[in-house]
């Protein structure tokens, strides 16, 4: 399992607002029936590592659908090997720590 962080940077498009390309974002990873977190900078995805790059290209074209020129999308991974990775779990291990 993954905790993925990831971004969308939409570039040439007509507003500085982003909102319309993370709903849409959001909605694909729905479809695909993954477990998301959505934060105010990024989305959290938590899946088996391939099944969140499978859906990458899907974005990406999403955005260009939507009139964007360019796209940057930065996708952080954190897998582990050793154990189950969870969202929750990720932020239960710190807030224990507080």
């Amino acid at each position: 399992m993954a905790v993925c962080s990831l971004t969308i940077i939409p570039i040439g498009t007509k507003t500085a607002s982003v909102s319309k390309f993370v709903a849409e974002t959001v909605d694909i990873i729905k479809k695909h029936n993954l477990r998301f977190t959505l934060s105010a900078n990024a989305t959290i995805i938590e899946a088996e590592l391939k099944k969140i790059l499978d859906i990458i290209p899907e974005i990406r074209d999403s955005v260009y659908r939507q009139g964007a020129n360019r796209v940057v999308i930065n996708l952080s991974i954190d897998e582990r090997n050793d154990k189950n990775l969870t969202i929750n779990d990720k932020i239960k291990s710190v807030e224990e720590k507080l």
